[in-house]
């Protein structure tokens, strides 16, 4: 079963055995780390970006951690508990 992923998600997780996209983290953990399709252990992430948008952003002068906040797991800026 193929999902399709919506362009507005940041990223999402993909088996890199049966190419399976796993909807959410939560599916993933549910299944303790392994693919709901085949039951591999390995995936990779995938991020929705444009790569003309990553030596801009690769050579961009990070003042602090949160200038990568694009690449992190985090989808709303609200859950961050430290600046």
């Amino acid at each position: 079963m193929r999902l399709r992923v919506k362009r507005q998600k940041k990223y999402y997780l993909k088996c890199a055995g049966c190419g399976f996209v796993t909807p959410s983290f939560k599916a993933w953990f549910d299944q303790f780390q392994k693919c709901p399709n085949c039951g591999s252990k390995h995936s990779e992430v995938w991020y929705n970006t444009s790569y003309k948008r990553l030596p801009r952003f690769i050579k961009g002068n990070p003042q602090n951690f949160w200038h990568y906040f694009p690449y992190l797991p985090l989808v709303l800026k609200r859950h961050i508990i430290t600046r």
